[in-house]
Order: structure tokens, then sequence, then C-alpha cells
């Protein structure tokens, strides 16, 4: 073995102890802690086998495991589990890797077989590069899960580490609307058209999604935690379990390849510059977007930046006056549209107020899909909605009067 392998080995079996020490006997599974979208691994899975879809293209960070991976894989080397490895290109691919027996022997020679696999995923996992141009995780993620029953591990577990921001196939994310879509209103679609993979039995961690790198541009935390949310969505639809979302992503430029990926167009976060007669639109591809079927904003800290400004701007006179319009598109109840619009626009009632604004100065309605500015049609012939339009029509729409300066 050269020199520099062998350090190698050396430096994975040292790191090893501390991957090992929470991934003990007694570890049932992953034990997850935080809010929304930020789960916390506090203890290592032991996988019936591990899949790793990678992300290796342009537009996100090389591809590497995090410290969140490299804690499952060496808990599935250590049980002796098959490990293999999926590229997530335009046309994604599974290679099973080639590892050592790691039973018998001295605990000397098990920990040294252990850490040569270790080396030799990792390796593998550098050196990954696209076939293809694009990218398709949800191809992807069919392939591993085929990959997996292929080689008779149906309950394993597959990392999708990559942005999933996929430039073809069902998501296309390049797609108007297709970043702040609703959830379920993809999971639908995909249902509907016999899209969905089949993972049935498995588990998946989320590993680096929404996190990118040039040329693409990077996301608002809410866009951020709106596509977590569609990719969380997708894999429980699909009948797997979303073991755990990598709260550590890795980092760094993309790799070095011919092949093109389309960047996906991320809008500007313009700042609000309150005057009267002029009428402020969130949609939800805006900073005061919503969780799914829900009054709770997707990122609280976001929609406070962009609502404290007409708040401060309303405390500073108070003859000035807002008038909130909460809005949706055309789906379910009528009665169920306004409810929801309305408990939106007082969502950002609440922030401007906090703000300095006084409860007098500001107006709040619900009109749920009936507004002069309704976007049709927001859905096509099948009941589905079209995503570009849907997003337009969920706003919360401010219309600001008082004295001109």
């Amino acid at each position: 073995m050269a020199a520099a392998t062998k350090a190698l080995v050396a430096c994975v079996a040292t790191f090893g102890v501390a991957l090992i020490a929470a991934c003990s006997a007694g570890d049932s599974g992953p034990q997850l802690t935080g809010g929304d979208n930020a789960a916390v691994i506090t203890a290592c899975p032991r996988p019936d086998g591990l899949g790793l879809v990678i992300g290796a293209h342009r537009n996100v960070p090389a591809p590497q495991l995090s410290a969140t991976v490299l804690c499952e894989l060496r808990s599935a080397i250590t049980a002796g589990k098959p490990v293999f490895l999926v590229v997530a290109d335009g046309a994604p691919s599974a290679r099973t890797l080639s590892l050592v027996p790691v039973t018998g022997g001295t605990p000397a020679g098990r920990a040294a077989r252990i850490a040569r696999n270790m080396v030799t995923v990792t390796g593998a996992v550098s050196a990954a590069r696209p076939g293809s141009p694009g990218v398709d995780d949800l191809a992807a993620l069919a392939v591993a899960s085929d990959e997996a029953r292929s080689l008779g591990i149906p309950h394993a577990n597959i990392v999708l580490s990559d942005a999933g921001l996929d430039d073809r196939g069902a998501l296309n994310f390049t797609r108007p609307g297709m970043l702040a879509a609703e959830p379920s209103d993809l999971t639908g679609q995909l249902k509907g058209n016999a899209e969905e993979p089949n993972l049935a039995g498995m588990s998946v961690t989320l590993s680096g999604i929404g996190y990118v790198a040039p040329p693409q541009a990077p996301l608002p935390v809410s866009l951020r935690a709106n596509l977590t949310s569609i990719w969380s969505a997708i894999v429980v639809s699909s009948r797997g379990k979303v073991a755990a979302i990598d709260p550590h992503p890795v980092s760094g430029p993309s790799v070095r390849t011919p092949y093109t990926v389309d960047s996906v167009p991320v809008p500007a976060q313009v700042p609000v510059r309150p005057a009267p007669g002029q009428t402020v639109v969130f949609n939800a591809q805006s900073p005061v977007s919503f969780v799914a079927n829900s009054a709770k904003f997707l990122d609280p800290a976001e929609a406070r930046m962009a609502l404290t400004p007409i708040g401060r701007w309303l405390q500073a006179d108070r003859i000035r006056r807002a008038t909130i319009v909460g809005t949706t598109m055309n789906y379910g109840s009528y009665a169920g549209q306004v409810q929801l619009s309305l408990l939106r626009a007082r969502a950002a009632a609440a922030v401007m107020r906090a703000a300095g604004a006084v409860a007098d100065q500001i107006t709040v309605r619900g009109v749920g899909s009936h507004f002069p500015q309704y976007v049709r049609p927001d859905k096509s012939a099948d009941g589905s909605p079209l995503p570009a339009a849907a997003v337009a029509n969920r706003s919360v729409r401010i219309t600001l009067t008082g004295p001109k300066a």
C-alpha cells in the first residue's frame, strides 16, 4: 500500500473512533431534534445497506460526504452491508463498490479493513464525475431503489447528497414557479403521472438540499426550506421514510466538467421602500411566503426583514394606512381559500405591528382567488396546479396610503 494511502487509512481509522461512539450497539436509529427542516442527528443508524446518490455536476459543491453521511457509511461497512453509488447526472446509473470482508481476524485487522473500505468509498465519491449533461435527482432515486432491491437490500438507506435542483425530468426546477410550489401539488402530479420512485421500505437521508455553488445563484432560506419540504414530501409520498435532514451539508466549488447544467432562476430580493399609493406584492416566491396550507412563515426572519420597513413607515406618521389583502389560487372550497388568505394577511399585519404600526392603521382582508390580478388559469385540465400561476396567486398584497412627503 502506498504511503499516502496508508496515511489516509490511518486518518479514517482515527476519525472512525468518534463516529463509532455515536453508533453503539444500543442505537436503534437516528434521533432527530430541532424544528422543521432542521433535523439534527444525535445517533447514527444501522442501515440494511447504503446507497449514495451523489451530485457530481456543476452548480453544487464537489462531491464529498458530510460527517452525518460518514457516520452512516461507517455503520454500514462495520456491519458488512453492501454499499453502492449512483451519480446524479442527466442519465443516472448505479455502481456497486467492491469492499473487502470485515468479519473475523483480530480487532486491529478488522479495524484496518473497515478503514480500507472507508477509503474505497470516500475515494469513489470524490472521483465521481457526470457522464451526461444535466441533473435528475428524481430519476437517481428510482435507480437507487432498483439497485437496492437487485442487491437484496429492500430496506436500504439511500442518501441523496445533492442540491435537489433538477433541470430536467418530472421535477424540472428551471420552470417558473417550481421552487415555490407547494409540496402536495408536486407529489400529486408525480403520483397522477406514475412518476414517483418506488421507495417502499426504504429510508432516505437528505444532505445538501438547496445548497449550491456558482454559477447557480444561492437560494434564500425560505426557498431552500420549501425545496427541502418538496423532497421530504416526495420521499413520503413514494412510501419511503425521511431518516434525517443533514444539518451540516458540505460546501465549496463545483467539479470541473464539460457537461452543462441549467441554472434555476432565483427571484431577486428587492428591499421594500414604502411610499403613499404603492402596492407591495409578496407572492409565494418572496420572503413573505408560507408553509403549505398554513399561515406559518417559511422563514420568519426573512418575512420580518421584508415587512418591518412597512411597519416602521406606518409608525413614522399615524395618518398613514395599509390595507393587507391575502389571496390564494383557486383550489379547494372558496370558504377555505378565504380563511387561509385571511390568516396569512393577519400574520403579515402582526409583524408590521411588532415593528411599530398600530392596529387602527392596518385593514386586513382575505379574498381567496377572487381579486382583480388573479392569473388564469392556475390549474391544468386534470385539476393539478400550474406552478407559475399558482405562485403568483398565492400572495399578500399591501396597499399604502397617506399624505405625500
